[in-house]
């Protein structure tokens, strides 16, 4: 019996290393030599317990669960999925590191999680639970600074500061975008601005519809009349720039030889004015085929002594 019992002593003692190598467990660690910032990048390393003759043939692995984000919050620390690898192997162990950033979630233990070998298909649970250290993660030249001070976090991590200023430059160029969008279209909605001509010969075919075929009388000779001279006198005030509301017939007359030396163009204009002036008291009736070649004299005299500001100005400059 005692013969027994020392043969299974034996067996106990001779498969006990292999009984603890299979455990499916694994021990997670860090330099804790050095004081981790917010921000701060953060080697982590795995050594995982494996069947001591597969431990050569282990080489992908992953984190569980399986996520598409590659960034994963765990306790003070944010995983990169994508860094775990295998740096090395040895019998019945395989040595794992991956990347983390130190983060300011507040708890400093990481907490238990499990990775997956692809190979053998196994878990494999990560329960040491280690401490990242200091309690605000900063060190003591930057526990006076204002966190905004610290930058950007590595690898991809931000603040919620960073994020709030980045919704602001965000919104802030959308709302420019808005704006000139908004600008566009009410210019498109506007009459564009016209010039002295562009108003004169706008008003020239005005009146020229009222003149076809519907002037019988000589009340409606005079509204022809004076809505020719107002046209006419509108469009010296825009295009000469001087008051021509109070100035009679001959002391506008006056006033455009004055201020141009084409003297034929004047006459064109004052012989329009004697012959309305006829019409506006009551001296003479034009017949039906007169209003169309004063509203062909006047739309010429407007053409000829148009002044182009625009090109003045670029004149005046160079």
């Amino acid at each position: 019996m005692s013969g027994k019992i020392c043969a299974l002593l034996v067996l106990i003692l001779f498969f006990a290393p292999s009984i603890a190598i299979t455990s499916n467990t694994g021990i997670l660690s860090y330099d804790e030599k050095k004081a981790y910032s917010v921000g701060d990048s953060v080697i982590f390393t795995i050594i995982v317990d494996v069947e001591k003759e597969k431990a050569e043939s282990l080489h992908n692995w992953e984190f569980l669960p399986k996520e598409n984000n590659r960034w994963w919050t765990m306790g003070p620390i944010i995983i990169d999925r994508d860094s775990l690898k295998k740096t090395s192997n040895d019998v019945g162990s395989v040595v794992l590191t991956f990347r983390a950033i130190a983060s300011d979630a507040g708890s400093n233990i990481i907490p238990k999680f499990s990775i997956k070998n692809k190979e053998n298909g196994l878990n494999y649970e990560i329960d040491n639970q280690p401490n990242l250290e200091a309690s605000s993660l900063l060190t003591k030249e930057e526990e006076g600074k204002a966190q905004w001070t610290l930058g950007l976090l590595d690898y991809g991590g931000y603040n919620k500061l960073t994020i709030a200023l980045i919704a602001l430059f965000v919104f802030s160029l959308l709302f420019l975008l808005i704006r000139l969008i908004y600008k566009k279209i009410v210019q498109a909605g506007k009459p564009k601005p016209q010039n002295a001509l562009e108003l004169a010969l706008a008003e020239l075919k005005k009146l020229h519809r009222f003149s076809s075929g519907k002037i019988t009388t000589l009340e409606q000779w005079k509204i022809f009349a004076y809505g020719l001279v107002n046209i006419l006198k509108q469009y010296c005030e825009n295009n000469f720039d001087f008051q021509t509301s109070d100035l009679t017939d001959r002391e506008l007359i006056q006033q455009l030889r004055a201020r141009t030396a084409h003297s034929q163009n004047i006459d064109i204009l004052e012989n329009i004015l004697n012959e309305l002036d006829q019409v506006r008291y009551g001296k003479k009736d034009l017949d039906i085929l007169a209003a169309p070649k004063l509203l062909t004299n006047a739309k010429s005299f407007a053409e000829k002594n148009y002044i182009n500001k625009n090109t003045s100005l670029e004149r005046k400059k160079v």
